[in-house]
């Protein structure tokens, strides 16, 4: 069944909810935040890693030493957390007094922050069930917007304000909130992960020109090749698609943001890279979260696109985007393993829990 056709129907071919594992492959780092960051008094560096304290083990530990009425003044000060360590002979083999974890992490630029993953009550990272379906949302939306009917929302986003366009196009698409076809997609957190997974990665734009921007912003990420399990309940009767019909969505999706944007970006990205692929988390760009291009396709998308980042940044030079074949001008990136890479790409399959 065509996904658009399921939506307006409403329609379902079974009777009770069918569960799936929905297993996802980080093939770049993934960052999901939890709001925070973790300052450079929370911190030091010892050569590719971050070593990250219990900040109340490490006051224990130095009050164990009598240092704790210095730890206190230090932490009142402007200085790194590196400079306590040196100053008061505390050495490697000291950390596993007070270690909470470490995160990998290279470059030549010393992190003075980063933000932090999110992690459940024992310090484990995980993914929340509400970041994976609204990619999958985001897909399904695609889907519907790039279909033949795609004039009637048209209209609607010509006519809407630009404060409610989108809010205005999802309800017509899928319901209000309280009758939503959503209501038949539940998505839990993943399985915890494993701290050693966790890395530094550096923000970095690109330019259409090739050159590449690397600021001094670090996110706490999920390393690639990292395998993330969620349950996932599909209602047939509410959602009235299959798993197979959300994982064509998502697949149409990555084309659609393949041929449109990141195709402007060859240098860069490989387009071997981009198959059959979703991008999740913080840091993917505005592009991966938006309906733009789904709707208008490439010409006209770019051009509503760029008018509406010139509106929203007008300091940012949005103006330009028409004459240089992207936008936004930039893409979003890191590096690792020395490699320029997405954030957030990963891999996804639906695998039918049998009962």
């Amino acid at each position: 069944m065509e996904i658009y056709e399921a939506f307006v129907l409403g329609v379902g071919t079974m009777n009770s909810v069918k569960r799936y594992n929905l297993v996802i492959k980080t093939l770049s780092p993934v960052h999901i935040g939890d709001g925070s960051e973790v300052g450079k008094k929370e911190f030091v560096l010892d050569r590719n890693l971050a070593i990250i304290p219990d900040m109340r083990k490490l006051y224990d530990y130095c009050k164990q030493r009598r240092l704790g009425d210095r730890f206190v003044n230090f932490m009142q000060d402007n200085r790194p957390l590196f400079f306590f360590f040196r100053e008061n002979g505390i050495q490697k083999n000291d950390y596993q007094r007070f270690i909470s974890y470490t995160a990998g992490w290279e470059g030549n630029e010393r992190p003075a922050a980063f933000k932090s993953f999110i992690k459940d009550s024992y310090g484990c990272p995980y993914v929340p069930g509400s970041s994976v379906k609204g990619a999958l949302r985001t897909a399904l939306l695609a889907a519907v917007l790039s279909k033949e009917q795609g004039p009637r929302f048209k209209e609607i986003y010509s006519k809407s304000d630009n404060r409610q366009v989108a809010r205005t196009i999802e309800e017509t698409a899928f319901g209000s909130i309280n009758k939503s076809i959503f209501r038949g997609l539940r998505v839990s957190d993943s399985q915890p992960l494993d701290k050693s997974g966790l890395i530094l990665c550096r923000k970095i734009d690109a330019g259409v020109d090739g050159r590449e921007n690397a600021l001094n912003i670090y996110r706490e990420c999920i390393k690639p090749g990292t395998i993330i399990s969620c349950r996932v309940d599909i209602d047939e009767n509410i959602i009235g698609l299959s798993a197979e019909d959300i994982e064509k969505a998502v697949h149409s999706f990555s084309k659609i943001y393949l041929d449109c944007f990141l195709s402007r970006y060859r240098k860069f990205i490989p387009e071997s890279q981009r198959n059959k692929t979703m991008l999740l988390g913080g840091g993917t760009g505005f592009v991966s979260k938006t309906f733009i291009y789904p709707l208008f396709g490439y010409e006209e998308g770019l051009k509503k696109t760029s008018v509406f980042l010139s509106r929203k940044f007008p300091k940012h030079h949005h103006t330009e985007d028409v004459r240089l074949g992207a936008s936004p001008h930039t893409l979003k990136l890191t590096r690792y393993r020395e490699t320029p890479v997405e954030m957030g790409l990963c891999s996804a399959s639906f695998n039918e829990i049998k009962s």
